[in-house]
């Protein structure tokens, strides 16, 4: 007698995309804000919405902030998927609006609206500045949204075409050529059913899902992803979630290292450098952690003005498979900033026809640190007025100086001997009292690659003086 043997075959259907989904909002009922599944870029709910029904639900009086960063800085291409049902249509009103506002206009903004005012969908792309639509829109539209019914949108910025796409219910509905650069995308604003313009109208509708990948999803991706749904499993496989974040700058010297596991990670290799190539390549000699279960990694006091490197590899120690990270970056803080010239006002004893004291502050004959020999471009005393010159900058407040780049008097070879040699520098924090020192500066090379020197101050002051106590040339 034979037995039949059964076989039970499970498939479990996901949808998987060239991308990395990097930020999701699904909105589950419960949830009191947005929550971000994916990077834990939780966004906060605004005037009157809720959530309802798995739902974003919106009136026209509220929305979901996002954090502002939520955009990566490093981000090249970028696609926007969401699930949007509009239950009365308003002219402007945006399913979602990244970017800045400046005196009420918003700028330097990827956005998308369901009616533009001749009744059509719309996906605009605009980093030149505010307002967008006076600096340059670059926009692709479609037939507009239907009331009551819910919409799969799409909206991609292709930086390899490049181009932006926008498409609807899994087909493509317009794409057209792009300008613009994702990275002058304002970090300021980040919008689920609000506008970086404070005049127009809020969202009246819903949101069944909101998510954000690091890529230009293809068209097939996005079809798959439509018949899949808004629910869709989507299985997390890299570390993501970066802290430090992508591109950050202007990062404190201690840092910690900080992600968000892959959903089947039990150990993470961290590579962590300087070279973004050694990171790229998983080198050994870069190799700063190896098979931890923490998602922390303390990489101590790091030197300032640095740009490091690192990437997480997620370990799947059942089946010992590895899953490579992205290589992320960020910038540390550096020890000091470039004062500019707005907040410095200069004066000097005496000043000869056009070789004023402000062409010692506003880049006169700079090119890339390097001083041209053209006279005009610098600041001269007056001949023949008795006593010392001088040349004083008086700055807005008072600052910690760490340093001062000095180009001294630089024209052709035998008139350079006109520059300073032994100087008293002065300085005061508070225009009353001041303090000096001694200080000797060489002489100008006379040539168009002259780079100037130097001088170490280490002082705090709210003014500055040179006085000259003699010249080059004697």
């Amino acid at each position: 007698m034979f037995k039949k043997l059964i076989i039970l075959i499970v498939i479990f259907s996901c949808v998987t995309a060239q991308g990395d989904i990097i930020n999701r909002y699904s909105f589950n009922d419960g949830d009191t804000a947005a929550i971000d599944s994916v990077s834990g870029k939780d966004g906060i709910l605004q005037g009157t919405a809720i959530i309802s029904g798995n739902r974003l639900v919106l009136d026209g009086s509220g929305a979901a902030w996002l954090p502002s960063d939520t955009l990566s800085q490093a981000l090249t291409s970028v696609t926007f998927e969401t699930w949007v049902e509009v239950t009365t249509i308003s002219t402007w009103a945006r399913a979602f609006d990244f970017g800045g506002t400046s005196n009420g206009n918003g700028g330097n903004t990827l956005y998308f609206v369901p009616n533009n005012g001749g009744g059509g969908t719309q996906f605009t792309a605009s980093t030149t500045g505010y307002p967008s639509w006076q600096t340059g829109e670059q926009s692709v539209t479609s037939d507009g949204l239907q009331e009551g019914v819910l919409t799969h949108v799409v909206c991609v910025f292709d930086s390899s075409v490049p181009e932006i796409r926008m498409y609807l219910d899994g087909q493509l509905a317009a794409s057209s050529p792009t300008t613009m650069d994702v990275a002058l995308v304002a970090r300021q604003n980040a919008y689920i059913g609000d506008s970086s313009y404070t005049g127009d109208p809020g969202l009246k509708g819903s949101v069944d899902e909101f998510r954000i990948y690091d890529a230009a999803l293809t068209d097939s991706e996005i079809l798959d992803s439509f018949n899949a749904g808004p629910d869709a499993v989507i299985p997390v496989l890299k570390a993501v979630g970066p802290e430090p974040s992508n591109g950050q700058i202007e990062v404190p010297r201690e840092v910690v290292l900080s992600w968000l596991p892959g959903d089947y990670a039990d150990e993470h290799n961290v590579y962590f450098g300087t070279d973004e190539a050694l990171v790229a390549a998983g080198d050994a000699s870069v190799l700063e952690s190896e098979g931890q279960t923490d998602t922390l990694l303390d990489v101590g006091v790091l030197p300032y003005g640095g740009k490091f490197f690192w990437r997480v590899d997620e370990v799947n120690t059942a089946d010992s498979t590895v899953y490579e990270g992205n290589v992320w970056n960020f910038t540390i803080e550096a020890y000091g900033y470039l004062l500019p010239a707005s907040s410095i006002a200069v004066s000097a004893s005496s000043a000869d026809g056009e070789q004023v004291p402000e062409n010692t502050i506003n880049g006169s004959g700079l090119n890339d640190g390097m001083h041209s020999t053209n006279s005009l471009d610098s600041w001269l005393s007056e001949p023949n007025v008795p006593g010392t010159q001088w040349i004083q900058y008086d700055f807005d407040k008072a600052y910690k100086l760490v340093q001062m780049n000095v180009w001294n008097y630089n024209g052709p070879f035998i008139i350079s001997g006109y520059g300073m040699k032994d100087v008293k520098l002065e300085y005061t924090i508070d225009d009353v009292n001041w303090m000096s020192m001694d200080i000797v500066l060489a002489q100008a090379s006379g040539l168009e690659d002259y780079t100037g020197e130097t001088l170490a101050l280490d002082i705090a002051a709210k003014s500055i003086r040179l006085t000259a106590m003699s010249s080059q040339g004697g």
